[in-house]
């Protein structure tokens, strides 16, 4: 067992936050309350309180994401790769599992990052993206579809925590993209004797790139200044800033802003497969109202070839 966490923590060092923290918590928090939810229906310490009241007034220029995973069908071991698109910011964490105690349910990660920054301010109802994937072995399972869960949310207070849950039992996130990634590959096979392996016409289920393109109409923003754009894939982020949105618009007209990021398929945590869950984000100050950071989701479907998304 050692060895492996060592391969493991050595593997993602780059990745690594020692900001970051922990928290095991019993069940009966804020979950009761509503606060959490699932697009798809369905020692580790903290220096940070865990009772909200006592959190009120602890940071006054900080956004807080509490994302809470249960871990009632997760193995204690490897890690978590936590990957977040939060207030026009970017967070990846890596958890290590081993240290957990196997006799808590659940733990909760601190999101953290700045209310104000130079694109956008929170404010309530913007929306946020949590993903997080389960990394057992790296070196055996690197092919593997990896096991994850996404979550999105809207933000219910700039200066009280928020909260979100991840791998709930009830979530179907994972099972829906594995279910897709079958039919795509059965389908697939359907054409293997008129075509080479996973070059069917509209089905590149093997290839080397990821392609994402992200779409953000602005018809209605056509005033905008700056506006920063978000891809998000297994555990990877990539972004880009358009800081004279008035001078693309000049060029483009009405044509929605666009940008096209190419993900390399092998990943530090594995490879990314057709069914993998891929999340976009626009954020400006600028797109007021109805929110200041806007998120949309698919599933992956091709290698190779663009995977569109509108975001907005």
């Amino acid at each position: 067992m050692v060895p492996l966490i060592s391969l493991s923590i050595m593997l993602v060092a780059p990745h690594l936050n020692f900001h970051s923290y922990a928290i095991a918590i019993e069940d009966g928090s804020p979950e009761e309350n509503g606060f959490y939810n699932n697009y798809e229906d369905g020692g580790i310490n903290s220096h940070y309180p865990i009772n909200t009241n006592e959190f009120e007034g602890y940071y006054t220029d900080k956004l807080v994401i509490k994302a809470k995973i249960y871990l009632q069908n997760l193995e204690r071991v490897g890690f978590l790769r936590i990957s977040s698109l939060i207030n026009g910011e970017e967070i990846i964490k890596d958890v290590p599992l081993s240290e957990i105690d196997r006799s808590i349910p659940t733990i909760t990660i601190d999101l953290i990052v700045n209310k104000k920054n130079y694109i956008v301010e929170a404010r309530a109802n913007d929306e946020y993206h949590v993903c997080a994937y389960h990394i057992k072995d790296l070196m055996q399972e690197y092919d593997s579809f990896t096991n994850f869960d996404c979550n999105e949310g809207d933000l219910q207070s700039v200066d009280m925590p928020n909260y979100i849950s991840l791998f709930q039992p009830s979530s179907q996130v994972f099972l829906k993209s594995q279910n897709y990634r079958y039919n795509a590959l059965y389908e697939a096979s359907q054409f293997y004797n008129g075509y080479s392996y996973g070059h069917s016409p509209g089905m590149e289920i093997d290839g080397d790139k990821v392609i994402i393109t992200i779409y953000s109409p602005m018809e209605d923003r056509m005033d905008a200044k700056k506006l920063k754009i978000m891809a998000m894939i297994k555990g990877q982020i990539q972004s880009e800033v358009i800081y004279d949105v008035q001078n693309e618009l000049n060029n483009i007209g009405y044509s929605p802003i666009s940008r096209t990021f190419i993900f390399d398929r092998n990943t530090d945590i594995g490879l990314i497969h057709i069914g993998d869950k891929f999340l976009a984000c626009v954020a400006s100050d600028d797109l007021r109202p109805p929110e200041g950071q806007e998120c949309e989701k698919r599933i992956l479907k091709k290698f190779d070839q663009p995977n569109v998304l509108y975001a907005r």
